[in-house]
């Protein structure tokens, strides 16, 4: 058995999709379209040379709490010499993953300076956010979708921050200060929107490394 998570969903899938294309045969499923009765069947079905295929599951850990689902987790957990993989696109918790001890873990963690990127924008400071987002890619090898992504958020936070808790709301306030007013917050934001549109359309005259850099200048 093998379990593949972890934030960094786009190196996980891309380690789990390379770990696929070498298997000879096998099964994707997502957790929803899977019973205890279907897993025993695929899971002791074998070929002329006496091996099972490859049973993939998608998303059990993140699933909805029921007697399905612990029925699942009490058959891994009792058969991980199985030739099963468990995928999730976030992390799994720790005092779960504590009990597949038979099992190799692969676990995808994003760069830490992800966050305090996003966090550390501010208005005037275009340079400085250039310079950190190129850290983010040559030194870190982030993905400049997930960065883009990850901005997106910011500054949604940015333009909710006033319906966020208590613990977030004073760090966020302090950045979007910093932007001067929410116009230039909402001007930006619709930057944003153009660039994915732009993209998604093959418009753009860069890539999203260009387009974001093209944006901090607007900062």
């Amino acid at each position: 058995m093998d379990i593949y998570h972890g934030e960094d969903e786009l190196k996980s899938r891309e380690a789990l999709n390379a770990f696929i294309d070498k298997l000879p045969s096998y099964t994707k499923l997502e957790a929803s379209e899977l019973d205890i009765a279907k897993l025993r069947q695929l899971t002791e079905n074998s070929d002329l040379f006496g091996d099972s295929p490859a049973v993939i599951i998608y998303g059990l850990f993140s699933s909805t709490a029921s007697k399905k689902k612990d029925s699942l987790i009490a058959f891994l957990l009792a058969n991980q010499d199985k030739n099963i993989i468990l995928y999730e696109d976030k992390p799994i918790h720790a005092l779960t993953l504590k009990k597949f001890n038979q099992v190799k873990i692969n676990h995808f963690q994003l760069p830490k300076v992800i966050f305090s990127f996003v966090e550390n924008l501010r208005g005037g400071k275009g340079e400085l956010a250039n310079k950190d987002f190129r850290q983010l890619i040559d030194k870190y090898d982030t993905d400049p979708h997930f960065v883009f992504a990850m901005i997106i958020r910011q500054f949604r936070l940015m333009l909710g921050a006033d319906n966020l808790p208590a613990w977030m709301k004073n760090k966020i306030q302090i950045q979007k200060k910093s932007f001067q007013s929410e116009e230039k917050i909402l001007r930006l934001y619709q930057k944003l929107y153009f660039i994915d549109k732009r993209l998604k359309t093959s418009m753009s005259p860069t890539d999203m490394e260009g387009e974001l850099s093209n944006l901090f200048l607007h900062f």
